[in-house]
């Protein structure tokens, strides 16, 4: 079937997304080899949430004794395998299963990114989306630290610009296959399948069984990232697509501003991205 004849939309259950811009040398150099190696249960997760500023009231809401003395079931070669390749290379298709997860693996390790390794993007120009009084978009996470992010509910509408999602098995695979409508750009949608659509994933999480795909459900987890030179790139082609969508598609005509306004101020500080699904 043709990837422009299949319907653009899907019901989701609610979830409350955002792409994050993030310190990346802090999340490479010390919050991931700390992550893994306490999914070699060399170090606890006491000690982790610690160091990264976890917020006591939000960890009291996931974590029993039972959560925080949890011992990972690590399975051999697996974190060897991320600390032997750069995060550009942490594909979905070649990471080596099991994965050693829990339960709480993808917003404990998102509390971290959020507290620890929030990018301090460049107060000017001045933002233009202040606030979250919004109910399509949100310009800053729901919680402390009150990161800049580009925050949306359900789904991020400028992406129909680019792909289709085609629902079918998508009960099976618990997640919607995308696909590049004919003529879309080829580099950009590299650059957005890699941040939106499942194709990176993060060590010791939950990731989709294929891709690229969008999940159907508001289970948490890690949708994409992308390397500062990535951001930067993605930063020097957004300018191109002004009006993405065209009008009988604009569901909203703010969400698209705001994505490019965090994409750009990311590069300017030579930031990464990470897309956190349902962890807004």
């Amino acid at each position: 079937m043709d990837a422009n004849q299949i319907a653009p939309k899907l019901l989701f259950m609610s979830h409350y997304d955002a792409v994050l811009p993030i310190r990346f040398e802090v999340v490479r150099d010390q919050i991931l080899p700390q992550w893994l190696d306490v999914l070699d249960n060399q170090l606890s997760l006491r000690d982790f949430a610690a160091k990264w500023s976890h917020l006591p009231s939000r960890d009291e809401l996931m974590f029993g004794q039972k959560e925080w003395e949890y011992q990972f079931k690590s399975t051999q070669g697996y974190t060897d395998w991320f600390r032997s390749r750069p995060l550009e290379n942490w594909l979905r298709r070649q990471v080596p299963t099991p994965s050693p997860s829990a339960w709480f693996s993808d917003e404990f390790l998102a509390l971290a990114l959020l507290n620890g390794a929030s990018a301090l993007l460049p107060p000017t120009p001045e933002d233009p989306f202040p606030s979250n009084d919004s109910e399509i978009y949100y310009g800053r996470s729901h919680n402390p630290p009150f990161a800049l992010v580009a925050g949306t509910k359900n789904r991020f509408y400028f992406l129909e610009a680019f792909f289709s999602h085609c629902h079918d098995e998508g009960q099976r695979y618990n997640s919607s296959s995308c696909h590049r409508k004919t003529g879309a750009p080829p580099e950009i949608c590299d650059l957005l399948e890699r941040l939106f659509f499942g194709e990176r994933v993060l060590p010791g999480t939950s990731f989709l069984a294929r891709s690229p795909a969008w999940r159907s459900s508001d289970d948490p987890y890690f949708a994409g990232f992308l390397v500062p030179d990535e951001t930067a790139r993605l930063a020097e082609l957004l300018p191109l697509f002004d009006q993405p969508l065209s009008e009988d598609q604009q569901a909203d005509d703010t969400l698209f501003p705001l994505f490019k306004d965090r994409v750009q101020r990311a590069a300017q500080c030579k930031a990464g991205l990470v897309t956190l699904f349902g962890m807004l």
